[in-house]
């Protein structure tokens, strides 16, 4: 007997095509209080896959923040497995504060 998929076929039901990327990333949440790194692996305007070591204590809703481009979108939580995250943009990328 085969084990059951961890997550639904999401390839199919897309609107868009993901590109294949590496790129940490940080998972944003408690009104900026409180951070998880991340890879994003897939991405496209209106969604993502992203690596975690764990994705316990990773809200339904959070920002997704790619520091190396200053930028940050909200997000909800679409899947999710022991450490994999299929997330849906609910609005698209707008740049962060530089700092430094």
């Amino acid at each position: 007997m085969g084990e059951p998929s961890p997550k639904p076929d999401a390839a199919e039901r897309r609107n868009r095509h993901r590109n294949r990327v590496l790129k940490g990333a940080l998972v944003v949440f408690g009104n900026h209080g409180s951070t998880i790194d991340c890879t994003i692996r897939n991405l496209s305007d209106e969604g993502a896959k992203l690596l975690l070591g764990s994705t316990i204590g990773v809200p339904d809703t959070f920002e997704l923040m790619i520091p190396a481009e200053h930028r940050i979108a909200p997000a909800r939580v679409v899947w999710r497995t022991e450490c994999e995250l299929g997330i849906a943009l609910t609005a698209p990328f707008h740049p962060t504060a530089r700092r430094g």
